[in-house]
């Protein structure tokens, strides 16, 4: 909704320019507020999903009309890189840290933390120039299937390596069906109660 009524108009321009930077200052600490500070226990979503939504609002609107404090310092190299591969860390970052959280436990340490960081970046980085930027220049129907799927056939590949008996897509239905009415989901709703598949999904879930 916010970033409708920013798309088509509702929103009147700043015309000033120490409103913008002001506006642009303003959006970008919120942003940082989310960040830095939510935590499990913060109720999400509702009434705090606004504080970032907000941000992001008004850090876009202060630099439709010209350059900010913010815009520049959103603008630098090393910050442009980092939203290049935004979409790899999306998608990486998530398998890593379910992997981990598996063999490891869910109390990770600092240095687990950075470590899984790090392998994220990597395989982002990989991800970005070997997949990504071929299929942008080649646009070529084979090479864009190969990079859709490489990604999850590599995680089912490594899941398979570490359960027990496969991880059966029903069970998924079943688990979410439970937690509708109230039911946690555990892994037996996998048909597996010790395999990797069944704690990681419904370790997820749990958030849920």
């Amino acid at each position: 909704m916010i970033g409708m009524a920013l798309a088509i108009g509702l929103v009147p321009p700043l015309k000033s320019d120490n409103l913008r930077q002001l506006t642009g200052i303003v959006g970008l600490a919120m942003i940082c507020l989310g960040t830095l500070f939510y935590t499990a226990e913060t109720p999400f979503p509702g009434f705090a999903a606004l504080t970032p939504c907000l941000g992001a609002a008004l850090l876009i609107h202060s630099g439709c009309q010209g350059d900010t404090i913010s815009s520049k310092l959103l603008g630098a190299r090393p910050v442009v890189f980092i939203g290049k591969l935004s979409y790899a860390l999306y998608l990486w970052h998530w398998p890593l840290l379910a992997f981990a959280t598996y063999e490891l436990g869910e109390g990770l340490s600092f240095f687990q933390k950075v470590t899984l960081l790090i392998a994220a970046f990597v395989l982002s980085i990989l991800t970005y120039y070997f997949v990504e930027q071929p299929i942008r220049r080649k646009g070529n129907p084979y090479d864009t299937l190969f990079g859709l799927c490489s990604r999850n056939d590599i995680i089912l590949f490594l899941r398979n390596l570490r359960c027990d008996r496969p991880c059966y897509p029903w069970g998924a239905a079943k688990a979410i069906a439970g937690s509708k009415q109230g039911r946690p989901p555990s892994p037996g709703d996998f048909g597996q109660e010790h395999s990797m598949c069944g704690k990681i999904f419904a370790w997820r879930m749990s958030d849920w």
